[in-house]
């Protein structure tokens, strides 16, 4: 319990001394020399000394953030597995905390989890420690709507994403990822790739997605082809979300012009 003490207090935060572990929790915190917003809300493990928080700093900087009361690592990414009810359990790399007891959920993943925890009845979360030690948490997903769904809107993170048949799962979190520019020069990249789109507004526009499946079910098919040795050097074929990364590198070498436009584009939310 010290180290979520020490979590929330390094966030500007004080537990309602009345708070049962099963309630969600949203607070607001206003900087007195900035007026900067931050917008909290969280909720502790029923059966563990854990926690699930998520965070919007400034209006734009959107963090989910998980701790399970021990102390995992320190500058490394770590294995976390995921959870929202009788899903299918999803395997991931998370970025621990410089105080090495909570980590980050990844740019990849956490606008889908965050939509997924608004629907859900209950989180569960592994995380392996430096160690190699796992640890738990089953976290309670009733209220997260009023609370979590506030932190999303504070950083217009939208609370669903557009629904399209035939889209794979690592294509709606890899656009999720995406913000206005970097939604335009993606288009143009798989323009530049011969995947024709019709709109190239910063629009996540339903061609945007069905272009970007294709690209990845493409790659899914180099994959399928390769020789086994070449397959196991190949970086995308070992994950299939990978293979989407491929899309930047391939693009900026037939145009160079992308390269400087849309090299150090930051992804946004």
């Amino acid at each position: 319990m010290k180290r979520l003490c020490i979590l929330l207090i390094t966030l500007g935060l004080c537990l309602p001394a009345q708070l049962a572990a099963e309630d969600w929790f949203y607070a607001k915190r206003v900087d007195d020399f900035t007026d900067q917003e931050t917008h909290i809300a969280m909720v502790r493990s029923v059966k563990e000394r854990s926690l699930a928080l998520a965070r919007c700093l400034q209006e734009e900087e959107f963090d989910l953030i998980f701790s399970v009361g021990k102390f995992i690592g320190i500058g490394n990414r770590y294995p976390v597995r995921y959870r929202i009810d009788k899903q299918d359990s999803v395997e991931s790399d998370w970025i621990v905390s410089t105080r090495g007891d909570s980590v980050f959920a990844s740019d990849f993943d956490k606008t889908h989890l965050a939509r997924q925890m608004l629907q859900g009845k209950e989180l569960l979360v592994e995380i392996t420690d430096a160690r190699g030690s796992s640890y738990k948490a089953h976290l309670p997903l009733k209220g997260a709507g009023n609370t979590l769904g506030r932190v999303m809107d504070a950083c217009s993170v939208d609370r669903e994403g557009l629904k399209i048949e035939g889209i794979d799962v690592a294509v709606q979190k890899y656009i999720s990822m995406l913000g206005p520019k970097n939604v335009v020069c993606h288009k143009q990249m798989l323009g530049v790739l011969g995947y024709e789109l019709t709109d190239m507004s910063p629009l996540k526009s339903t061609d945007f997605f069905l272009q970007t499946q294709q690209f990845m079910d493409d790659k899914l098919a180099e994959c399928a082809v390769m020789d086994s040795r070449l397959k196991q050097a190949m970086y995308g074929c070992k994950r299939k979300e990978w293979l989407l990364d491929n899309i930047y590198p391939e693009a900026s070498k037939k145009n160079e012009a992308l390269g400087y436009s849309c090299g150090l584009t930051r992804l946004q939310y």
